[in-house]
C-alpha cells in the first residue's frame, strides 16, 4: 500500500485518482486501486524493495503532475503489524 501525503488538500496538489491509477499503471504497478480521494493506493509490483517503490511512485508523480509529493509505502505484513 502506498499512501501518499498531502494532496486533495485545499487547490493544491490535486491529483484525480483516476489519473492517478493511469500513471502508476503506466510505469510498471499492476492491480492499481484508490480508495476515494484519499491519495491511500493498493498496488503490486515486482520490486520488494519498498524504498525503490516509494521513489518510481514519487518520480511519477513528479514527471505527470508536476510536484512533489511524500510517499510512504508498507507491506501487507507490516500493514497487518
Amino acid at each position: 500500500m502506498a499512501l501518499l501525503r498531502g494532496i486533495d488538500v485545499g487547490s493544491h496538489k490535486k491529483i484525480p485518482m483516476a489519473a492517478l491509477r493511469d500513471v502508476l499503471t503506466k510505469v510498471g504497478f499492476e492491480n492499481v486501486l484508490t480508495y476515494i480521494q484519499s491519495g491511500n493506493v493498493i498496488l503490486r509490483s515486482s520490486e520488494t524493495n519498498t524504498s525503490l517503490i516509494e521513489q518510481s511512485i514519487k518520480k511519477a508523480i513528479a514527471y505527470h503532475f508536476g510536484f512533489d509529493v511524500p510517499v510512504i509505502v508498507k507491506t501487507t505484513e507490516e500493514l497487518a503489524r
